[in-house]
């Protein structure tokens, strides 16, 4: 076996001489901005989003110690992370933890986790019977799927004179669990169930199943984050209606 490297880093500490003038140009920095270590990617991507403060936190007043304590990070991808630390360990059902200095230094961390988010999106849309036709669509315009799936969505709440882009799928809800449920249930055997469909196969109705799924996703974060903060977290959660949420999660993509 060969090792690469002879010594570890704890999590944080800065790597080296940072970035190379080539890296630097390429990303925009000066040379030699300070590179850290991290454990794993979606830890590099959560201390980022640590350091951010939201506006409505903002006005909260909170000390840095308390801020830093009362927000989530979610990491986007085929899963999804969901990440938020404390200073004391907690020990939540259904979600990993608490790990010592894992992302933050001297932080425990707490990671709760959707399985196959954005998997499901792409199972959703690619096997549809209105997919490669939107596929064409898409291409026609040189935009991706999702941004026309967005477009439709917007044009159906405009014409059916709708208050809010979330009530489009009244009568259409999706059960994420396709790949099992990782957090808070913790049970991989679970299923993914969709209900209300019909024999619409056009595009419009492929968009409401996109959007159904979206919310099925956002709800999972939800329960995560209400689950969390009901075992000790203090995650902050400015929820101004559920249509917000899904405007957040579409605008992901």
């Amino acid at each position: 076996m060969q090792h690469i490297g002879r010594s570890v880093a704890f999590p944080g500490h800065a790597l080296g001489s940072g970035l190379t003038p080539t890296s630097a140009k390429e990303l925009g920095l000066l040379p030699g901005t300070p590179v850290g270590t991290s454990l794993i990617d979606a830890h590099a991507g959560g201390v980022g989003v640590m350091e951010s403060v939201p506006e409505a936190e903002s006005k909260a007043d909170l000390s840095d110690e308390e801020a830093i304590c009362r927000r989530m990070v979610l990491v986007c991808g085929t899963s999804t992370c969901h990440m938020a630390v404390s200073k004391n360990k907690l020990f939540i059902p259904g979600v990993w933890g608490p790990f010592w200095s894992a992302m933050i230094p001297e932080y425990w961390l707490t990671e709760g986790g959707q399985s196959a988010t954005g998997a499901l999106l792409d199972y959703i849309v690619e096997n549809h019977a209105a997919a490669p036709l939107l596929a064409n669509h898409a291409a026609s315009q040189s935009v991706s799927i999702f941004e026309l799936l967005n477009k439709i969505l917007l044009s159906m709440a405009h014409e059916q004179n709708i208050p809010f882009l979330s009530a489009l799928s009244q009568d259409t809800h999706v059960l994420p669990d396709f790949h099992g449920n990782r957090s808070p249930v913790a049970d991989p055997k679970s299923k993914g169930v969709i209900c209300g469909l019909t024999l619409d196969t056009s595009e419009k109705y492929l968009a409401l199943l996109y959007l159904a799924t979206i919310q099925g996703i956002a709800y999972g974060t939800r329960h995560i984050v209400e689950h969390c903060n009901a075992h000790g977290h203090k995650v902050l959660i400015f929820d101004q209606g559920f249509q917000r949420v899904t405007r957040y999660m579409i605008g992901c993509l």
